[in-house]
């Protein structure tokens, strides 16, 4: 099988709180659109909505190196230690617009009782994702 990945990124953090008091989900889609701008100068914007299949979807738009792209991440997996969205996101460049491909995975594990690890992980492909909605 051919690798069509563009990009891959994986960060983690140590949260000071038990695993049993995170909920991501919840927290990604609550989201202010302030904070996730404050994160990152090329975050523009941020929203959350449901998915024509009822799933909920967070929408981002980011400027990433020089060119828009709007992520239409739909919820595939949603546990209160688990996120894993998926997005046949919208790239705009000088050529023209394309799709690419997104998953966007966020989790957490339990390190003692006062203490999580949380790890972002973000995996970009040339090629769309099959997407069940």
């Amino acid at each position: 099988m051919e690798d069509n990945t563009l990009a891959q990124s994986s960060f983690s953090a140590t949260i000071n709180a038990p695993i049993e008091k995170v909920d991501i989900p919840s927290w990604c889609f609550t989201l202010p659109e302030s904070e996730y701008q404050s994160c990152s100068p090329a975050h523009c914007s941020a929203g959350a909505t449901t998915a024509p299949d009822g799933r909920l979807m967070s929408i981002n738009v980011e400027i990433l190196g020089g060119s828009l792209m709007v992520q239409h991440y739909i919820e595939e997996t949603g546990q209160p230690d688990h996120l894993r969205l998926v997005s046949n996101s919208d790239l705009s460049t000088p050529p023209g617009r394309t799709k690419v491909g997104m998953i966007w995975d966020l989790s957490g594990k339990k390190i003692d009782d006062r203490t999580c690890e949380f790890t972002n992980m973000v995996h970009i492909s040339a090629t769309p994702l099959q997407l069940d909605c």
